[in-house]
């Protein structure tokens, strides 16, 4: 009994190790986060969050998507903030106004 434990824990480890490998050798896996493919990326395609803030300092996080220069979609994703009235937003004016 003790050597069918020894085989299936063995087993086991083996085909865990096989999937990991199996998955790091994938086409679609990179360590780099780099996830734009090469024909997004020739359509100048790219999106980014921006936190857009009002004048009693409410923040509200927004993802932006850009094409070709121009806005595809500006969606809310749900994170804000409330600062204290003397807060100041440490974003250069680029970075806040910027667009696509």
């Amino acid at each position: 009994m003790e050597h069918l434990k020894k085989a299936a824990i063995a087993f086991f480890i083996l085909a865990a190790a096989l999937m990991l490998f199996l998955f790091l050798n994938s086409a679609d896996f990179s360590f780099t986060g780099n996830f734009v493919s090469a024909s997004e990326d020739a359509n100048n395609s790219y999106s980014y969050t921006k936190a857009i803030c009002d004048a009693n300092n409410y923040c509200e996080d927004y993802e932006i998507a850009c094409k070709n220069g121009e806005l595809l979609k500006f969606i809310p994703t749900g994170y804000a903030a409330q600062f204290p009235s003397d807060w100041k937003d440490p974003r250069n004016p680029e970075d806040i106004n910027r667009t696509c």
